[in-house]
């Protein structure tokens, strides 16, 4: 168990406490600033869907609509990646557009290489 945003308290499975590991072995949020889902869009949520995109790999999800099916129903995973309610969980368009911007800007090798140092 675990006290998430807002003093909620989120029970963690096993694949919940891999998932923090791994964040902050990597130290996502300082490899990821605010990502802003399109022209004239503020930059919100960057650091949440970095990591939602590391669960995705934890949870071995083949595609974003699995990974949003799980955010829709797994609070403590809505709170591990940042999210403190399910309303603000994007919609599956803004993801997908957010992790080809990922890969563009190389951040899945980046990520693989913090890993690699801090172990």
């Amino acid at each position: 168990m675990g006290v998430g945003r807002r003093g909620r308290v989120i029970r963690l499975t096993d694949k919940h406490r891999q998932l923090v590991a791994v964040l902050g072995l990597i130290q996502i949020d300082a490899h990821v600033g605010g990502w802003s889902g399109g022209v004239g869009r503020p930059a919100l949520h960057g650091r949440a869907i970095a990591r939602a995109f590391v669960a995705k790999a934890i949870y071995n999800l083949s595609d974003t609509r699995q990974l949003l099916d799980r955010l829709q129903n797994d609070v403590s995973l809505q709170c591990i990646c940042g999210w403190s309610r399910q309303s603000e969980t994007l919609h599956e368009s803004q993801f997908s557009r957010a992790f080809a911007s990922f890969a563009a800007s190389k951040l899945p090798q980046r990520l693989h290489a913090a890993l690699i140092e801090a172990t």
